[in-house]
């Protein structure tokens, strides 16, 4: 994905969904090379450690204790999601998760 297709990632609506619900956000993942202007203009400037936190990649234990301490995983992306390991992985750890309805249309 290049850095056109960043606002797809929904970084951008997570924090505000996060803050209309009036809880806080751990953002988790790299940011994409192309990414960075998105990154920089529209999301860092939300961050502010407390409300808004950006771990950056995270993986393993970090993950699982992520997850299994999140009240929910959002995944606010905006494209068709051929199959989203990570929303499977949230859901073994017990986390429920909340997500956009982008799956690919079946095709008889």
């Amino acid at each position: 994905m290049d850095g056109a297709d960043a606002p797809k990632q929904g970084a951008h609506r997570a924090i505000a969904a996060a803050r209309a619900a009036g809880t806080q956000l751990v953002l988790a993942g790299p940011v994409q090379p192309g990414q960075e202007a998105y990154f920089h203009s529209e999301i860092e400037p939300h961050i502010d450690g407390s409300n808004v936190i950006f771990t950056g990649e995270v993986g393993g234990v970090r993950r699982e204790e992520l997850f299994s301490r999140a009240k929910a995983f959002l995944m606010p992306i905006s494209w068709p999601e051929p199959f989203g390991m990570v929303m499977v992985e949230a859901l073994a750890c017990g986390t429920p998760v909340i997500a956009f309805p982008r799956a690919p249309r079946a095709r008889l």
